[in-house]
């Protein structure tokens, strides 16, 4: 393994660490040419992603609102964090592979994942989130 390659892994409750195997970024506003992102744009994008990736479990992102005075004609100005991320989590145990998939939003690009991301996992189950395979 290269001296350069660090595996990023996340702990859960039930677990304790899990390897991510993939890793997939892009930028929420990289398409948005004028105007400002609003509450009802965002939550848009929250349901066709959810809807794009039905087997993924979505950590949902705090929004942050926009200042703008006077009263905007879109909708309330409101920011996702800047950068989507998709990963493919893996963990296997005897003779079964665990598999999950996982979206989140932060700030900066991975690594290091958000805090908050990481904090809001170690409680959460991995069994629950994740589906079993024979090996």
């Amino acid at each position: 393994m290269s001296p350069l390659f660090q595996p990023i892994r996340l702990s859960f409750v039930d677990v304790g660490d899990v390897h991510v195997v993939s890793l997939r970024q892009s930028l929420v506003y990289e398409g948005l040419l004028e105007g400002l992102p609003t509450r009802e744009m965002n939550e848009r994008r929250l349901d066709q992603l959810q809807h794009d990736n039905p087997r993924a479990t979505l950590v949902r992102p705090e929004e942050r609102p926009l200042e703008y005075s006077g009263r905007y004609p879109f909708g309330t100005p409101s920011a996702l964090p800047d950068v989507q991320c998709e990963a493919r989590l893996k963990y296997s145990q005897g003779l079964h592979a665990y598999e999950a998939e996982l979206l989140w939003f932060q700030e900066n690009w991975a690594p290091p994942l958000d805090e908050a991301l990481v904090a809001y996992l170690a409680n959460a189950s991995w069994f629950a989130l994740s589906t079993r395979y024979e090996i």
